[in-house]
């Protein structure tokens, strides 16, 4: 170890982001899908979506008619005197009603339209969800591979320390080194805790976003 100071190896890295997914257990299409088959906000949106569909189809239909009964008895109500006496009556009453022309073709364009407003938020709301699923996972991904790589390098900073600590004691060495040495290894832990918790960040962010168990893992 010179006096110059400790030569510090920063080790560079960029995989792309498809081949890391390969060997974890859940995949970002994996994720996309759950998360558009359970997220919450797309559940809402596609339910009112439904609805207005629905409302749209009966806005435009004739109202449903009514069918009813009547009777007319003569005599006591313990004797039905139908068929019998000729002012007794008994018949089925059917009624449509008829909406003022024009309206129910108004209701129609106003509920189609109402429906094709909750199709494009329904749309918006998936590819909103779907972007922040992606940004996640990739800022799950730099967080992971950071910590990764910074665990590396707090290893090489180890050996570095060991051999500053035996050159020193052996009188070949200084104490600064060794310092250095120490000081540069604790600042990679707390890069590392840093990492790791950006990290389960982002996971609890994932799992929000697919509609999954908060604590649920993604492989990594």
């Amino acid at each position: 170890m010179t006096k110059q100071g400790i030569i510090f190896f920063i080790l560079f890295f960029w995989l792309p982001l498809f081949a890391w997914s390969q060997d974890t257990a859940i995949t970002l299409r994996e994720l996309e899908q759950e998360a558009l088959a359970n997220n919450p906000e797309i559940r809402m949106v596609h339910a009112r979506t439904e609805a207005a569909g629905e409302t749209a189809t009966l806005a435009a239909a004739m109202p449903d008619p009514m069918i009813g009964a009547a009777i007319r008895n003569i005599g006591w109500f313990n004797n039905i005197t139908v068929g019998e006496e000729p002012m007794s009556q008994a018949g089925i009453m059917l009624t449509q009603e008829i909406p003022f022309p024009g309206k129910l073709a108004t209701m129609g364009r106003a509920a189609r339209h109402k429906a094709e407003q909750e199709g494009e938020m329904e749309r918006e709301t998936r590819l909103r969800v779907l972007s922040s699923i992606r940004a996640a996972y990739y800022d799950y991904y730099l967080a992971w591979r950071s910590a990764e790589i910074l665990e590396q390098n707090k290893e090489i900073m180890k050996n570095f320390q060991r051999v500053a600590e035996t050159r020193y004691a052996t009188g070949q060495g200084i104490q600064q080194d060794v310092i250095r040495a120490q000081l540069e290894v604790s600042m990679l832990i707390e890069k590392i805790a840093m990492e790791e918790q950006k990290k389960e960040s982002q996971r609890a962010t994932l799992n929000s976003l697919a509609g999954r168990d908060p604590a649920a893992s993604l492989g990594r």
